[in-house]
């Protein structure tokens, strides 16, 4: 088990912070090496790369009811505008008690599959988020399932 307050952040150019993160890169494949801990109120792996396998190869990711498990946003100028994430694979990862599990913002032509996300607030959050994938989970047990706000022409099925 691997613990952490601050989080893992995957860098638009492909670094992984902090370098002793849990994570082997290999071409465009992520994959987790162990479960994380995170007690922190961000999230516990920030993605901002586009193109990219997040794989958790069975490991998982727990909180501790606050924060987000993982977060697909791309930070903008100054961060200010919102640039979109494209082609993102989330794959095999458990993702529980958090506020939010996963958490999508402005993330396009995306999939979620063989995940595992309960015992959150809000299971998966999608906003301005389209054309995702969603297939495959299991997704239980969270106040809220799926949540939207402002994202159409995703997919769900086998969930």
């Amino acid at each position: 088990m691997w613990y952490t307050s601050v989080g893992i952040k995957i860098e638009k150019d492909g670094r992984v912070f902090p370098e002793d993160a849990p994570i082997k890169v290999k071409g465009n494949d992520y994959m987790l090496t162990d479960d994380i801990s995170f007690t922190g109120a961000g999230g516990c792996i920030h993605v901002e790369k586009d193109r990219i396998r997040l794989l958790g190869n069975g490991h998982s990711i727990s909180g501790v009811g606050m924060g987000k498990g993982i977060v697909l946003r791309k930070k903008g100028v100054f961060g200010v505008l919102k640039l979109f994430l494209f082609s993102i694979i989330i794959e095999d990862i458990k993702i529980e008690k958090f506020d939010k599990g996963i958490l999508m913002d402005n993330v396009n032509n995306s999939k979620i599959t063989k995940c595992i996300v309960k015992n959150n607030s809000i299971g998966l959050y999608l906003i301005a988020s389209g054309f995702n994938k969603i297939y495959n989970n299991v997704i239980t047990n969270n106040k809220t399932g799926i949540q939207f706000d402002a994202s159409t022409k995703n997919i769900f099925y086998l969930n």
